[in-house]
């Protein structure tokens, strides 16, 4: 470990506090010698002050990840300005985390902790806060699975990840305010589409009325307007108090274009689902994981057979669709995919933008799927009704002796991938 800071009491208690813990400590006051120390010795971490007096902080990040050789290095920067602008900018220069003066070493050393053990391992680690369709469904007879209309979050090392917003999204919220303590937050929230169950928790979500939240929001615009006026909508006067205007958070809005994009060390790319209205479906890879999230979907080949004068020609163009879907959720290390209704169910729902269980598992088997997370759960479905379903397709997978991991997704579950 490398620390660079002019303060000499703060360079002795840190390399005291992490030599304790088993590190090579290497220190230095000012940042020319830091960056020769770096070169020199390439430490696994560096730990680097702003305010210096040969060099500021950020030219010090600058040349450090202009390095080739350091580019896997682990690079904190600590200073006593909490200023939102400085903290996006070293985000943005390269630094994985940025921890405010004063603190206490305990919180250092638990953040490097973090830092190291995901490089270590990089994994994406799933929590569901809302796995319930259609609408919220409280009450005695959902408390295994939830009552809470969609949200999935993900994080993908220091970046978080959501996944629609709807009711769960208020327990998500009061979560990450509790984690975060009023510290910088940056936030990835992906809508699946605008219909209410996926939105409606957005206006209770407690990141987005602090000044110090800059969120993301990524989704497909609607049949006639941006993505930003579906949001805007629901909150109007006519239906809430505060507008979507009125939010003290920093707030930028990004239409899907069809391409690939980065956050951080994940890879994020969408394909179009078979609902009504405009349905995207995610995938996340990240160093060789990928969880799909694509909830809300059915089947091509049923609803171009039943809507087309040539049923056949509907069906032969539904497979083509459907082998798409396949091959989107192929290899996925963990499938969220909706299984809305029972088979018995679905005939009679044909048109609605769901899936059967049956349906839901046979993507997950044709795309070789390691698990498989049943989500969306039908209002009308009891918690009974639910763990029936699980078990169902686990029979159905256990008669194509495949090893495929498949689970009711549950309110408050965390998933390791």
């Amino acid at each position: 470990m490398l620390v660079i800071d002019n303060d000499e009491g703060l360079l002795e208690l840190l390399s005291f506090v992490f030599q304790s813990r088993g590190f090579t400590v290497l220190s230095a006051r000012q940042g020319t010698a830091g960056i020769a120390l770096a070169q020199a010795h390439r430490p696994a971490v560096i730990i680097c002050d702003i305010i210096m007096d040969d060099m500021h902080g950020f030219e010090v990040l600058r040349r450090l990840r202009a390095d080739p050789e350091l580019a896997r290095a682990i690079v904190v920067m600590i200073s006593a300005k909490s200023y939102k602008p400085d903290i996006d900018r070293a985000r943005e220069m390269g630094a994985d985390d940025y921890v405010v003066k004063p603190f206490h070493p305990d919180e250092l050393v638990s953040r490097v902790d973090r830092l190291r053990a995901d490089r270590a391992a990089p994994r994406l680690t799933v929590s569901f806060w809302g796995t319930r369709g259609s609408i919220a469904a409280p009450g005695p007879a959902t408390t295994l699975y939830g009552g809470n209309t969609a949200c999935v979050e993900i994080r993908s090392g220091q970046d978080i990840l959501v996944f629609d917003a709807g009711t769960g999204i208020r327990e998500l919220g009061l979560a990450l305010a509790k984690e975060f303590r009023g510290r910088a937050l940056t936030i990835h929230l992906f809508i699946s589409h605008t219909h209410w169950d996926h939105i409606q928790g957005f206006p209770f979500f407690v990141p987005a009325y602090s000044p110090g939240t800059t969120l993301h929001i990524y989704g497909s615009a609607g049949r006639g307007q941006s993505l930003k006026g579906v949001l805007s909508g629901q909150m109007q006067s006519d239906y809430f108090p505060v507008s979507l205007g009125d939010l003290v958070s920093s707030i930028h809005v990004h239409e899907y274009r069809g391409e690939p994009f980065r956050i951080g060390d994940a890879t994020v790319s969408a394909t179009y689902l078979n609902h009504p209205g405009m349905a995207l479906g995610y995938r996340v890879e990240r160093a060789g994981k990928a969880v799909v999230y694509a909830t809300d979907h059915e089947p091509y080949r049923a609803t171009l057979e039943a809507g087309s004068r040539e049923a056949e020609a509907g069906r032969r163009f539904g497979r083509v669709l459907d082998d798409a879907f396949v091959g989107f959720v192929k290899g996925a290390d963990l499938y969220i995919g909706e299984a809305q209704y029972t088979d018995l169910e679905y005939p009679a729902k044909v048109g609605w933008g769901h899936s059967s269980l049956s349906a839901t598992v046979e993507v997950a088997l044709q795309g070789g799927v390691k698990a498989l997370a049943l989500f969306h759960h039908d209002p009308m479905h009891s918690d009974d009704v639910v763990t029936g379903m699980e078990a169902l397709a686990k029979e159905l997978i256990a008669e194509r002796g495949v090893a495929l991991r498949c689970f009711a997704a549950r309110e408050g579950q965390t998933v390791e991938v």
